[in-house]
Protein backbone atom coordinates (compact mmCIF):
# COMPACT_ATOMS: atom_id res chain seq x y z
CA UNK A 1 0.00 0.00 0.00
CA UNK A 2 2.11 3.28 -1.29
CA UNK A 3 0.78 6.60 -0.32
CA UNK A 4 0.00 8.32 -3.57
CA UNK A 5 1.96 11.52 -5.24
CA UNK A 6 -0.76 14.55 -4.47
CA UNK A 7 -0.37 18.34 -3.85
CA UNK A 8 1.14 19.06 -0.83
CA UNK A 9 -2.39 20.16 1.24
CA UNK A 10 -3.24 16.40 0.65
CA UNK A 11 0.15 14.57 0.74
CA UNK A 12 -0.22 11.03 2.73
CA UNK A 13 -2.52 8.15 2.99
CA UNK A 14 -6.24 8.24 1.63
CA UNK A 15 -8.99 7.69 4.31
CA UNK A 16 -9.67 4.26 3.00
CA UNK A 17 -5.50 3.28 3.03
CA UNK A 18 -5.72 4.61 6.90
CA UNK A 19 -9.21 2.15 7.33
CA UNK A 20 -7.33 -1.05 5.57
CA UNK A 21 -4.61 -0.43 7.92
CA UNK A 22 -6.53 0.31 11.30
CA UNK A 23 -9.16 -2.42 9.87
CA UNK A 24 -6.09 -4.67 9.37
CA UNK A 25 -4.66 -4.68 12.87
CA UNK A 26 -7.90 -4.48 14.62
CA UNK A 27 -9.13 -8.23 13.44
CA UNK A 28 -5.34 -9.03 14.21
CA UNK A 29 -6.09 -8.21 17.54
CA UNK A 30 -8.95 -9.61 17.78
CA UNK A 31 -7.59 -13.04 16.51
CA UNK A 32 -5.21 -13.56 19.66
CA UNK A 33 -7.37 -14.65 22.33
CA UNK A 34 -9.00 -17.55 20.51
CA UNK A 35 -5.41 -18.75 18.59
CA UNK A 36 -4.30 -18.44 22.18
CA UNK A 37 -6.80 -20.85 23.48
CA UNK A 38 -5.98 -23.31 20.09
CA UNK A 39 -2.60 -23.24 21.22
CA UNK A 40 -3.39 -24.43 24.54
CA UNK A 41 -5.16 -27.25 23.35
CA UNK A 42 -2.78 -28.01 20.49
CA UNK A 43 -0.17 -28.40 22.80
CA UNK A 44 -2.10 -31.09 25.17
CA UNK A 45 -3.14 -32.89 21.72
CA UNK A 46 1.00 -33.52 20.40
CA UNK A 47 1.11 -35.42 24.07
CA UNK A 48 -0.62 -37.97 23.21
CA UNK A 49 0.65 -40.25 20.11
CA UNK A 50 -2.59 -40.41 18.61
CA UNK A 51 -3.64 -36.44 18.74
CA UNK A 52 0.03 -35.59 18.24
CA UNK A 53 -0.06 -34.61 13.93
CA UNK A 54 -3.44 -32.39 14.10
CA UNK A 55 -2.22 -31.04 17.22
CA UNK A 56 1.30 -30.08 15.45
CA UNK A 57 -0.58 -29.09 12.03
CA UNK A 58 -2.31 -26.81 14.42
CA UNK A 59 -0.08 -24.99 16.42
CA UNK A 60 2.11 -24.58 12.89
CA UNK A 61 -0.96 -23.00 11.32
CA UNK A 62 -1.33 -20.78 13.98
CA UNK A 63 2.83 -19.81 14.53
CA UNK A 64 2.96 -18.97 10.41
CA UNK A 65 -0.02 -16.82 11.88
CA UNK A 66 1.42 -14.81 14.92
CA UNK A 67 4.96 -14.78 13.43
CA UNK A 68 3.30 -12.95 10.05
CA UNK A 69 1.45 -10.58 12.71
CA UNK A 70 4.04 -9.87 14.24
CA UNK A 71 6.14 -8.76 11.28
CA UNK A 72 3.79 -6.58 9.91
CA UNK A 73 2.84 -5.03 13.09
CA UNK A 74 6.76 -4.34 13.55
CA UNK A 75 6.76 -2.91 10.17
CA UNK A 76 3.97 -0.71 11.04
CA UNK A 77 5.45 0.35 14.47
CA UNK A 78 8.58 0.97 12.29
CA UNK A 79 7.33 2.89 9.61
CA UNK A 80 5.39 5.54 11.80
CA UNK A 81 8.96 5.88 14.07
CA UNK A 82 10.65 6.29 10.83
CA UNK A 83 8.18 8.39 8.56
CA UNK A 84 9.39 11.41 6.94
CA UNK A 85 7.50 12.14 3.81
CA UNK A 86 4.33 10.68 3.38
CA UNK A 87 4.62 10.93 -0.18
CA UNK A 88 7.40 7.96 -0.01
CA UNK A 89 5.44 6.23 2.97
CA UNK A 90 4.48 2.06 1.75
CA UNK A 91 2.77 -0.20 4.10
CA UNK A 92 4.26 -4.14 3.50
CA UNK A 93 1.09 -6.14 3.18
CA UNK A 94 3.55 -8.77 2.21
CA UNK A 95 4.08 -10.48 5.68
CA UNK A 96 0.08 -11.30 5.36
CA UNK A 97 -0.08 -13.09 2.33
CA UNK A 98 -0.21 -16.35 4.27
CA UNK A 99 -4.03 -14.77 5.04
CA UNK A 100 -4.94 -14.77 1.61
CA UNK A 101 -5.28 -19.02 1.68
CA UNK A 102 -5.47 -18.85 5.45
CA UNK A 103 -9.39 -19.57 5.58
CA UNK A 104 -8.90 -22.50 3.30
CA UNK A 105 -6.14 -23.95 5.95
CA UNK A 106 -7.90 -23.38 8.55
CA UNK A 107 -11.46 -25.18 7.58
CA UNK A 108 -8.67 -28.30 6.04
CA UNK A 109 -7.87 -28.30 10.40
CA UNK A 110 -11.58 -28.13 11.35
CA UNK A 111 -12.52 -30.68 8.67
CA UNK A 112 -9.87 -32.78 10.33
CA UNK A 113 -10.65 -32.76 13.86
CA UNK A 114 -14.35 -32.94 12.93
CA UNK A 115 -13.14 -36.47 11.24
CA UNK A 116 -11.59 -37.48 14.27
CA UNK A 117 -14.68 -37.28 16.06
CA UNK A 118 -17.27 -38.41 13.97
CA UNK A 119 -15.10 -41.33 12.69
CA UNK A 120 -14.78 -44.80 12.66
CA UNK A 121 -11.65 -46.20 14.54
CA UNK A 122 -11.35 -48.87 11.87
CA UNK A 123 -10.47 -46.34 8.90
CA UNK A 124 -7.86 -44.49 11.10
CA UNK A 125 -10.35 -41.27 11.12
CA UNK A 126 -11.71 -41.79 14.43
CA UNK A 127 -10.61 -41.46 18.00
CA UNK A 128 -9.63 -45.04 19.89
CA UNK A 129 -9.05 -46.13 23.57
CA UNK A 130 -11.30 -46.85 25.83
CA UNK A 131 -12.68 -44.91 28.95
CA UNK A 132 -10.73 -42.10 30.25
CA UNK A 133 -8.31 -41.64 27.48
CA UNK A 134 -11.51 -42.14 24.89
CA UNK A 135 -13.38 -39.34 26.58
CA UNK A 136 -10.25 -37.23 27.21
CA UNK A 137 -9.09 -37.40 23.49
CA UNK A 138 -13.02 -36.34 22.60
CA UNK A 139 -12.62 -33.91 24.93
CA UNK A 140 -9.59 -31.99 23.11
CA UNK A 141 -10.39 -32.43 20.12
CA UNK A 142 -14.25 -30.96 21.23
CA UNK A 143 -12.07 -27.99 22.75
CA UNK A 144 -9.85 -27.44 19.27
CA UNK A 145 -12.99 -27.62 17.18
CA UNK A 146 -14.72 -24.84 19.33
CA UNK A 147 -11.02 -22.45 18.93
CA UNK A 148 -11.01 -23.10 15.65
CA UNK A 149 -14.27 -22.28 14.94
CA UNK A 150 -13.46 -18.70 16.97
CA UNK A 151 -10.41 -17.86 14.75
CA UNK A 152 -12.34 -18.96 11.15
CA UNK A 153 -14.18 -15.67 11.62
CA UNK A 154 -11.33 -13.14 11.96
CA UNK A 155 -9.30 -15.53 9.63
CA UNK A 156 -12.10 -14.78 6.55
CA UNK A 157 -12.27 -11.30 7.55
CA UNK A 158 -8.52 -10.74 7.17
CA UNK A 159 -9.10 -12.86 3.92
CA UNK A 160 -11.30 -10.63 2.42
CA UNK A 161 -10.42 -7.41 3.15
CA UNK A 162 -6.77 -8.32 1.67
CA UNK A 163 -7.90 -9.85 -1.39
CA UNK A 164 -10.44 -6.72 -2.11
CA UNK A 165 -8.25 -3.82 -0.51
CA UNK A 166 -4.67 -5.30 -0.16
CA UNK A 167 -3.49 -4.39 -3.61
CA UNK A 168 -1.75 -7.20 -5.33
CA UNK A 169 -0.93 -8.51 -2.14
CA UNK A 170 -2.83 -11.90 -2.58
CA UNK A 171 -2.15 -13.46 -6.34
CA UNK A 172 -5.14 -13.67 -8.25
CA UNK A 173 -6.90 -16.96 -7.86
CA UNK A 174 -7.65 -19.25 -11.04
CA UNK A 175 -11.23 -20.27 -11.54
Amino acid sequence: MKARKQSPAQAGFTLIELLVVIAIIAVLIAMRAPMHRVNRTADLMMLDPQLRSLGTQIRDFNRTVESNAEAFLLNVGDLAADATDPDTTQVDLGPLQSFCSADTQLSDLQGQVDAMLSGDTRSGNGISGGGLVQTARRALLTEAKDGLAHELPAVQKLGNLLRKKGGDVCPATIE
